[in-house]
C-alpha cells in the first residue's frame, strides 16, 4: 500500500496479508504470518526538524500486569496457535485471519510458575473485542478449577495508530457489579445464555443475607 509522507502529524494502519507478498515465514518454518502495523508520520527531532519521519510500529501490543501468566489466542483458533505472556511481558500480537473468523481474542489466567504446555489444559475466555479504546470487566474462570478472578482489559491508544492491551487483575471490591441477597433462599446466579454465549462457565451461589460481586463472561452489544 502506498503510503504518504507530506503531512506530519498523520497516522494509518498497514495490513500485510500472509502468503500475498505481504506477509513473511517465520523463522520457525510455519506457514507465512499476516501483520497489522501501525504508521504515523512525524518531523524529525533536533537539527533536522524540516525533515518528516515515518514511523512503523506493531497495532496491537499485549501488556500483562497481573501476577500469572496469561495465554492469549486468536478466538476461534486451536489452542496450538496459543502464546504465553508471563508477568510483566509484553509481546506484539498480529491477526492471522481465517474465513469467518472474526478479529477477537479469547485469554486464559494460569497459575503463578506455568508454563507453555499448561495451554493444552487452558479454560479459554469467550471473545474479547480490542480494535476499540476502552475498558472491559470481565469474570474468568482458573482452569480446571471453580475459582474465578475478574479481569481488566483495558485498550489504550499511543502514538499514531499503535494500541496497548493491558490485561490487570481487579479485586472483588471492585467488581463493576454486586449482587446483594436480601431473601431467605439461596440464589445461583450467571450471564444469561445468548448467541455469544452458549453456555455460561461461571455459576455462582449467593447465600441468604450475603452478597457476591459480579461481571460478565461476554461482551455483548444487546441482550
Amino acid at each position: 500500500s502506498a503510503v504518504s509522507l507530506e503531512a506530519a502529524g498523520t497516522s494509518g494502519l498497514l495490513e500485510l496479508p500472509a502468503g500475498r507478498g505481504g506477509g513473511s515465514a517465520p523463522s520457525d518454518g510455519g506457514p507465512p504470518r499476516a501483520y497489522q502495523l501501525a504508521l504515523g508520520v512525524t518531523s524529525a527531532p533536533g537539527e533536522s526538524c524540516r525533515s518528516k519521519m515515518l514511523v512503523v510500529e506493531h497495532r496491537t501490543t499485549l501488556l500483562n500486569r497481573l501476577d500469572r501468566p496469561v495465554g492469549y489466542v486468536h478466538h476461534g483458533k486451536g489452542g496450538h496457535t496459543a502464546a504465553l505472556l508471563r508477568p510483566g511481558e509484553r509481546a506484539p500480537f498480529h491477526w492471522q485471519d481465517e474465513p469467518g473468523l472474526a478479529r477477537l481474542l479469547s485469554v486464559c489466567l494460569l497459575d503463578a510458575g506455568a508454563d507453555a504446555a499448561s495451554l493444552a489444559e487452558c479454560d479459554w475466555s469467550n471473545a474479547l473485542p480490542i480494535d476499540s479504546v476502552g475498558e472491559l470487566n470481565l469474570v474468568c474462570r482458573l482452569s480446571n478449577r471453580r475459582t474465578v478472578l475478574f479481569l481488566s482489559v483495558d485498550v489504550q491508544l499511543l502514538s499514531g495508530a499503535s494500541m496497548l492491551v493491558v490485561f490487570s487483575e481487579r479485586t472483588a471490591e471492585l467488581a463493576p457489579y454486586r449482587v446483594d441477597n436480601l431473601s431467605a433462599l439461596p440464589l445461583l446466579i450467571s450471564q444469561s445464555p445468548c448467541a455469544a454465549l452458549q453456555q455460561p462457565r461461571v455459576v455462582q451461589e449467593v447465600l441468604p443475607a450475603s452478597r457476591a460481586p459480579f461481571a460478565w463472561e461476554q461482551v455483548v452489544a444487546a441482550p
